[in-house]
């Protein structure tokens, strides 16, 4: 059987999407650390990475936490989505 070439994926993991989607939910990146048990700066480069993968910026950083972009809000839905189909996944198979 042959193989279609894939194109490279902006997302290494299902990671990259959790920390994107903890950090919108929790407003900051140090609360997005704190719920997910990782340092802050984990999470920051973790964001930064994805941002880079991506070509855009998806948080503006304010002193009070973080703020969606309009790149941001572009893909939060369909982060969401992918979330909820990985813990139909986690379901199915536990």
């Amino acid at each position: 059987m042959e193989h279609e070439h894939l194109t490279p994926s902006p997302f290494q993991s299902w990671d990259d999407l959790r920390f994107f989607l903890v950090t919108t939910q929790k407003g900051s990146l140090a609360k997005a650390a704190s719920h997910i048990g990782v340092t802050q700066p984990t999470v920051s480069r973790r964001i930064e990475s994805l941002e880079e993968r991506l070509g855009v910026r998806l948080f503006d950083r304010l002193p009070s936490g973080v703020a969606l972009t309009v790149e941001g809000e572009s893909i939060l839905d369909a982060a969401k989505l992918i979330e909820e189909k990985v813990l139909e996944i986690q379901m199915n198979v536990s």
